[in-house]
């Protein structure tokens, strides 16, 4: 019997991360960015969903080492960008039976159930994906595939419609689906600037602000 989902987080190392960000954030800030990011990724898919299989694919032994102590399965990133790193993750998915799998960046600002379960929770059919596309550059943000790695992984600027070609490529129903929180990934002073407008009281407030990213 199949195991029903893996979900995949992909987390470069906190000093590689958030790089357009750089004319805004020092090093050291765009590095506890990440990792704060990351933290709070990881500790919501553990809370809202304990029982679902967790990987978390990185190129850096400490965030694998806090993913195992998250009860979290760290796999290593074999390098050459993101879509090795999902590659390598469907893999796994593959070899341990899972029937779908969700590949989540790790940098979404809002964190939503209400949207997740919209994407955990569906009733899908395969060969099918499911896209909750980013609405600064038209990427995914997030992706349910049934089977893992029905499609070619194709990340990057306006992924989200590369993934649907992909899609119909090889004959695969495909949703895409236009959610507020997981639409919306912190990569650029844009995106905080929206964060900041949804989410006046969030939690990342109080580090924009000591981070002047509250001035114009």
């Amino acid at each position: 019997m199949k195991k029903k989902l893996n979900i995949v987080l992909p987390v470069r190392s906190p000093e590689k991360a958030k790089n357009r960000l750089a004319p805004f954030l020092s090093d050291s800030q765009r590095s506890q960015l990440s990792l704060l990011l990351y933290r709070r990724s990881l500790a919501f898919f553990r809370s809202e969903w304990p029982c679902t299989h967790l990987t978390v694919v990185t190129d850096s032994s400490d965030i694998a080492l806090e993913a195992k102590e998250f009860g979290a399965f760290p796999l290593k990133d074999p390098g050459h960008g993101l879509n090795k790193a999902v590659d390598s993750a469907t893999k796994i998915s593959c070899s341990m039976g899972f029937s779908s799998q969700l590949i989540v960046h790790s940098d979404i600002g809002i964190l939503d159930r209400a949207e997740f379960s919209e994407l955990i929770d569906s009733k899908i059919t395969p060969p099918q994906v499911v896209i909750a596309k980013a609405f600064s550059d038209g990427g995914t943000n997030a992706m349910l595939e049934s089977p893992p790695g029905v499609i070619s992984h194709r990340y990057g600027k306006n992924s989200s419609f590369l993934h649907q070609e992909e899609a119909f490529k090889v004959g695969a129903d495909v949703t895409v689906l236009r959610l507020p929180g997981i639409g919306l990934d912190l990569d650029t002073k844009k995106d905080v600037k929206e964060y900041m407008r949804i989410m006046p009281n969030g939690p990342l407030i109080d580090y924009f602000e000591r981070w002047g990213l509250t001035s114009p």
